[in-house]
């Protein structure tokens, strides 16, 4: 399976499809970069189009913390030496990317990545499925809501604040500071 094959929309999930925004540090989350940032290959400002696989300038790591089960998803280019500054390459770390902007065919280690992918996606499909009946008001009157009296009760007074405010004193006449100084 040559890389140009990859499906980038599963491996990143629901975030990099529809109005995606190029500027976006961290697929996951959908945290926005702090500044906007030119993409170093096409010396332009960041578009959708340097995430894709036929240019892959950027990309969204997709090492899974194993106690969390939940995917890095810190942007990084695919050209630096390092990765991403969590998961680097040399710990062999999201080369699934490296290889690809090379133009290489898709290794084992890329083909076992893809499929926990696909597994992990089953696994999160899985765990949406859970229904949980709505509460109705009475719930939420009894158990959230504070009657009015009891919210009063609960305020407690301001305390007064405690400033130590020292009197200014007016400054020396001229006269007097020089007589201090002569003596």
């Amino acid at each position: 399976m040559p890389y140009i094959d990859l499906d980038l929309q599963k491996l990143y999930g629901e975030n990099f499809s529809g109005c995606f925004d190029p500027n976006t540090r961290n697929i996951r989350t959908r945290q926005p970069c702090g500044r906007t940032h030119h993409c170093k290959k096409c010396k332009a400002p960041t578009k959708r189009s340097c995430y894709e696989v036929d240019k892959l300038h950027l990309a969204f790591c997709i090492a899974v913390n194993p106690e969390t089960e939940i995917m890095c998803g810190e942007r990084f280019s695919v050209d630096s030496p390092g990765g991403c500054c969590t998961h680097p390459y040399n710990h062999g770390f999201n080369l699934i990317f490296k290889e690809a902007a090379r133009g290489m065919e898709l290794s084992p280690e890329a083909k076992g990545i893809l499929k926990k992918d696909a597994d992990a996606d089953l696994a999160a499909e899985m765990a949406t499925l859970k229904i949980e009946e709505p509460k109705d008001f009475e719930y939420y009157k009894e158990k959230k809501k504070l009657e009015q009296y009891e919210y009063r009760m609960s305020k407690l007074p301001r305390q007064p604040t405690k400033m130590k405010a020292s009197k200014l004193q007016p400054a020396e006449s001229l006269k007097a500071y020089k007589s201090k100084a002569k003596r």
